[in-house]
């Protein structure tokens, strides 16, 4: 990979993550893709190192083949948890990455602060 690796940013609303990658890293290589759509052609006319991609528009349609085909990137990295909709992929060509347990800690808190809310009744507080 090279010192500056090209990315995509592949989700349904790329700029807040467009304008945190430029003013953290200025000289990032990188482009936006909104659709399922768009990706095949843009990963053959851009050939990215990583695609940071999430499933905005369910699985029907997500552009699967155009990441593991032969212009696809070394590395994916899925901003969800789950791969299914990845199905299988060689994994000596591309390395997938997730966001599983990210939210572990804040969603821990969120059903212990649900077990305070119902058990001390707190609407009738």
């Amino acid at each position: 990979m090279p010192d500056t690796p090209r990315i995509i940013l592949h989700n349904s609303d790329t700029a807040p993550l467009a304008r945190w990658l430029q003013a953290s890293y200025p000289h990032a290589d990188f482009r936006e893709c909104d659709s399922y759509d768009a990706l095949p052609a843009q990963i053959e006319s851009y050939r990215p190192e990583v695609v940071y991609s999430v499933r905005f528009a369910g699985t029907p349609g997500f552009p699967r083949d155009a990441l593991f085909g032969p212009d696809g990137p070394c590395w994916i990295a899925n901003g969800g948890a789950g791969t299914d909709h990845y199905g299988q992929w060689d994994q000596a060509k591309t390395t997938v990455t997730n966001a599983a347990g990210v939210a572990a800690g804040i969603m821990a808190e969120y059903i212990f602060g649900g077990f305070l809310h119902f058990t001390l009744d707190i609407p009738r507080l």
